[in-house]
């Protein structure tokens, strides 16, 4: 989405539990911002279909895609964070 729409803790096993919200339209930023601010993370693991721009990221960094994501944004990825910051699920 491109703004928050609610924080969950996450448990293992209650993945089914976790509602989803949205309007189809995505932006990253809003997201990294809240995790590295209040989470504090080591590393941050986002999962896109790459339709979105580029989000600015201070931490260890993983994207991951599915096989029918944006080429343009992971192109991009490699360039800025790196070949190995980047996986496409086939």
């Amino acid at each position: 989405d491109e703004t928050i729409q609610s924080v969950t803790k996450y448990s293992k096993g209650n993945w089914k539990a976790i509602k989803l919200f949205g309007t189809g339209n995505t932006d990253l930023q809003p997201a990294v911002e809240y995790a590295q601010k209040n989470l504090r993370p080591e590393g941050i693991i986002l999962f896109t279909d790459g339709f979105t721009d580029l989000p600015i990221i201070m931490r260890k960094t993983l994207f991951v895609l599915s096989k029918h994501s944006n080429k343009e944004f992971i192109d991009e990825v490699k360039t800025v964070y790196g070949k190995s910051s980047v996986v496409s699920i086939r």
